[in-house]
């Protein structure tokens, strides 16, 4: 029998059901994705985000990782437009930005 992912408010995948193949669809408004015939998402409930633009699911990440992502850009962004605009960065800022940099290695 098809089986499909349920979805949360988030699009968080909270559950797998079985339904007729006349069930078997995504639909973005009542939160449900068609599974392949195989597939391992019962293991994967709570832990997958479903995204309707890329029609794919994606695994949940934890708020760190994306605000180190959101910080990244912005270091990069803020070195970008000093750098087009000729104006130096203060060694303090220099330092700081420098010193993420190495905590992101470790």
């Amino acid at each position: 029998m098809p089986e499909i992912g349920r979805l949360d408010g988030n699009f968080l995948l909270v559950s797998v059901t079985s339904v007729p193949s006349s069930g078997w669809v995504t639909d973005k408004s009542k939160k449900i994705v068609r599974l392949p015939d195989i597939h391992d998402m019962r293991e994967k409930i709570g832990q997958y985000y479903y995204d309707f633009d890329a029609e794919c699911f994606m695994p949940k990440q934890d708020v760190s990782d994306v605000l180190d992502d959101v910080i990244d850009s912005l270091v990069s962004i803020i070195t970008d437009i000093a750098d087009h605009m000729n104006v130096k960065i203060g060694d303090t800022h220099t330092k700081t930005f420098s010193r993420w940099n190495e905590l992101k290695r470790q």
